[in-house]
């Protein structure tokens, strides 16, 4: 609303893409949740936060399992910073659209700190975690 040159986008984990069905749909959607990122584990948008993002984003991104725990690795590869699965999501959407969004100024939201000791398990033995690059 204050500038609306600034492109907005959306992520959540394919496993549990209530939200982005909404979003597509432009009304509210449940959807089987699986995740087991727990910050956007949702099986029905929540009609406060649908509101204001079905119509203000420029596209919403779905990423897989797999690609959640290389988000977690390349948050603490880059950032230095051990961010839970939906918190580190930011940074798998934006390289999955790095050609899109080369040359622009980029900024993301990386949140989260309620991680179990099995999904840092699990991401430390990415990949992305030691090398910067998704497995």
């Amino acid at each position: 609303a204050f500038n609306p040159d600034v492109e907005v986008i959306a992520v959540q984990a394919a496993n549990s893409p209530a939200a982005c069905h909404s979003w597509r749909k432009k009304k509210i959607c449940c959807a089987p949740n699986t995740t087991f990122a727990g910050g956007f584990a949702t099986g029905q948008a929540y009609e406060k936060t649908f509101n204001i993002y079905k119509n203000g984003l420029d596209d919403f991104i779905l990423i897989s399992e797999a690609e959640i725990y290389n988000a977690i690795g390349l948050a603490f590869y880059y950032t230095h910073n051990l961010a839970e699965g939906a918190g580190a999501s930011s940074l798998m959407a934006a390289y999955k659209q790095r050609k899109a969004l080369k040359g622009k100024k980029v900024v993301l939201q990386m949140s989260g700190c309620n991680a179990s000791q099995e999904e840092i398990t699990r991401a430390c033995g990415r990949n992305a975690f030691y090398t910067g690059q998704p497995d």
